[in-house]
């Protein structure tokens, strides 16, 4: 779809009413698309207008959409549309619950999670300081996933399986030292000392490529 919208913003506004359910007012829109004219409220529908004809490109003027639709002061999703963020948290949420009581349950509500976890929630760059603190919570739910997963993949002797889960989680947050950590001693301990000295290399490039630093006096150690 990306290829058909000649508007940043009406990526924008489809991201913003993907994450919020109940739909999302008019005010917080013309924040959100930085809509500072006095008709700040025109140019909001003007991009839901711009939404809806990528969507629905056979929408006839003044047909209703059968995925964006108004809302008391503003726009949302359609109650049927599935949207991959709300079937994520739904499974962590039953993961947690099913905690510590009913392990099989949280193992499958994990890897139903994961499932729908497809990347860090919108990290393309058009999207760069726009939902930074969901994108953080939805990133740390996935590690807590796959950190489960890892643990459990260890326990039962999976050692391909336990080794992708740290490699998917690396791949989510590429300087955390801890999974750098436990892949190392991972390797190490199926005796591919040779794979393990390499993943050292792989986080020194990642935290000076993303954050320009080297790694902790603890992680040298």
């Amino acid at each position: 779809l990306r290829d058909r919208w000649p508007r940043r913003k009406a990526r924008r506004l489809l991201a913003a009413l993907a994450l919020a359910p109940g739909g999302v007012g008019m005010a917080e829109l013309i924040d959100l698309l930085e809509e500072t004219s006095e008709h700040a409220d025109a140019a909001v529908r003007t991009t839901v207008m711009s939404l809806r004809r990528v969507l629905e490109p056979e929408l006839a003027r003044g047909e209703r959409s059968r995925f964006v639709v108004a809302t008391g002061d503003g726009y949302g999703l359609a109650p049927d549309v599935r949207v991959d963020v709300q079937a994520f948290e739904g499974a962590i949420a039953r993961a947690r619950a099913a905690l510590p009581a009913d392990l099989p349950a949280a193992l499958a509500a994990y890897q139903d999670a994961l499932a729908s976890y497809r990347g860090n929630l919108l990290a393309e760059p058009g999207f760069v300081g726009f939902f930074e603190g969901r994108r953080r919570l939805l990133q740390v739910a996935a590690l807590e996933a796959l950190r489960f997963l890892h643990a459990h993949y260890t326990a039962a002797g999976e050692t391909a399986a336990a080794e992708a889960t740290l490699r998917r989680a690396i791949e989510l947050a590429p300087c955390e030292e801890d999974l750098y950590l436990a892949l190392m001693r991972h390797l190490e301990t199926a005796g591919q000392l040779e794979r393990a000295r390499q993943v050292y290399w792989d986080l020194r490039r990642a935290l000076k490529a993303e954050l320009g630093l080297s790694p902790s006096p603890t992680f040298e150690a």
